[in-house]
């Protein structure tokens, strides 16, 4: 029974971490999106942030895909 449980709770923990995961992707490519809009009036240090967002969201969907 003990086994059963673990088990259950493990493919709980995996589908939170896979939401997670794929909020962040989400994000990232929303600010992708958000950054082609308004690059053309954006400083540097916006220009950095979006990056930074939009690689994070990168990251996030390539480990999402890969199951890590």
């Amino acid at each position: 029974m003990e086994r059963d449980t673990d088990v259950s709770r493990e493919r709980r923990q995996r589908k939170r971490r896979d939401r997670v995961i794929a909020t962040i992707a989400a994000l990232g490519v929303l600010a992708a999106v958000t950054y082609k809009l308004v690059w053309p009036w954006s400083s540097l240090r916006t220009d950095l942030i979006f990056l930074g967002i939009i690689l994070v969201g990168i990251v996030a969907a390539a480990r999402l895909k890969n199951g890590s």
